[in-house]
């Protein structure tokens, strides 16, 4: 009789060893790797030279130590080459001797040094372990994501991929169209000038040297929104799984918060990789749409030539829906990461004990602080900074426009004095 139990006993545990084995394995597939999700627009920017994805792995280090080596050197050289291609440019402001000259060295030059500082944040994130890398690990350990949705996130990171490189496309195009059309655009091959044997070489290379350029201009913005938009839907699975918890009047406060305040830590570190970049971006594109503005209003020449008066609305158009694009996905965040408050407002709060109505404080007080992705830490990018930069740029389009129409009158009266004389 004690074999015979023996041997039932060995039956029943055996597959129970199994189940159990099979369902550590399935908790295992079910942590969603955010970094291979992310890994086909992390190749797509390390063909342009500003991304190392073998650095985001300890592992692929070592396996991958010549691969590694190497993207290195051609981040540090991406870096070398920005730098001194805006340096190069920048000497050429000492032959300037008239503003309406000068507006498209300005223009070119901001182009330059957004195009460095891009190289210089991309390139910081995936080689400085603060940054990409451990915002990587910490995302692992907090997504809600399940398995499932792997398939659709890459879809999401491949389709970043298709529009950036659209967008480059368009851009190098476009550009490389007017550089042979258009003396405004011979500021590129600045010291040189248009009478220079070269000067058709010369574009031909800058078109290659914008192609990087492009990369390095269009990558990092693409990959901010992406990744804002990967934290918005985690947010949005946030939000429906408190939703239900307590409709189904089974949770833990506490827990709940502690969930949000990973989440929010998340945040805050995607914050930390992208505010020096939105701080120039914000700086050099506004700077783009008052100098174009300013041109087409105040400078007839802008207006009557065709395609001079085509590359600035282009231009205007780029830089006004990369900063549009940003602040839409930035914003996306912030409002659903308050977007709980409501949920909280609606709980019964008759007859509830004191820690509950501490953990309930506590939960509102934090949903209510400001969470998001900001400016160089100067102001959260939110639905407010839409009417903020609009106004703004309401504002300037009415007083140019208002200076320029008071000061026709005074000219023409003038030129009317000198014809009657």
């Amino acid at each position: 009789m004690r074999m015979a139990d023996m041997k039932r006993r060995c039956i029943t545990v055996e597959p129970a060893c199994l189940h159990e084995r099979e369902l550590s394995e399935c908790e295992q597939d079910k942590e969603i790797q955010i970094d291979g999700v992310l890994n086909s627009y992390f190749c797509f920017l390390a063909i342009f030279g500003i991304f190392n994805p073998i650095a985001l792995s300890e592992d692929q280090q070592i396996s991958h130590t010549n691969t590694n080596r190497i993207l290195k050197y051609v981040c540090s050289f991406t870096i070398f080459f920005s730098s001194a291609n805006f340096f190069r440019h920048l000497s050429t402001y000492m032959d300037v001797d008239d503003f309406e000259k000068g507006i498209p060295k300005i223009l070119i030059s901001l182009f330059f040094v957004q195009c460095m500082i891009n190289t210089f944040v991309s390139n910081r994130l995936s080689h400085k372990k603060n940054d990409m890398f451990t915002f990587l690990k910490n995302w692992r350990k907090c997504t809600l994501t399940s398995y499932k949705d792997r398939q659709f996130l890459r879809r999401m990171s491949n389709l970043a991929v298709i529009i950036t490189c659209a967008l480059i496309g368009g851009n190098i195009v476009f550009f490389g169209y007017v550089s042979y059309r258009v003396d405004f655009f011979d500021n590129v091959i600045a010291p040189y000038t248009r009478a220079d044997s070269l000067a058709d070489f010369l574009k031909g290379v800058y078109l290659l040297v914008k192609v990087f350029l492009s990369g390095s201009w269009l990558g990092i913005c693409g990959l901010e929104i992406l990744i804002t938009l990967l934290l918005g839907k985690e947010l949005r699975i946030y939000i429906e799984h408190l939703q239900n918890r307590i409709n189904n009047k089974n949770y833990d406060l506490e827990d709940l918060r502690q969930q949000y305040t990973s989440l929010c830590d998340l945040i805050e570190k995607a914050n930390d990789m992208f505010k020096l970049y939105n701080g120039s971006t914000w700086v050099t594109s506004i700077a783009h749409i008052l100098l174009l503005l300013y041109s087409l209003i105040w400078f007839p020449d802008t207006r009557h030539n065709t395609l001079v008066f085509l590359a600035h609305i282009f231009w205007m158009v780029a830089v006004t829906v990369m900063l549009l694009a940003i602040a839409i996905s930035c914003t996306i965040v912030s409002n659903l990461a308050h977007k709980p408050t409501h949920i909280l407002y609606v709980l019964p709060l008759r007859n509830v004990s004191t820690e509950y109505s501490l953990q309930y404080s506590t939960f509102l007080k934090q949903l209510t602080d400001p969470v998001g992705i900001s400016v160089m830490n100067l102001f959260i990018i939110d639905k407010t900074t839409f009417l903020t930069l609009s106004g703004m740029l309401a504002t300037y389009f009415v007083v140019l426009l208002q200076f320029k129409q008071s000061l026709e009158p005074a000219t023409s009266s003038n030129s009317t004095s000198l014809t009657t004389a």
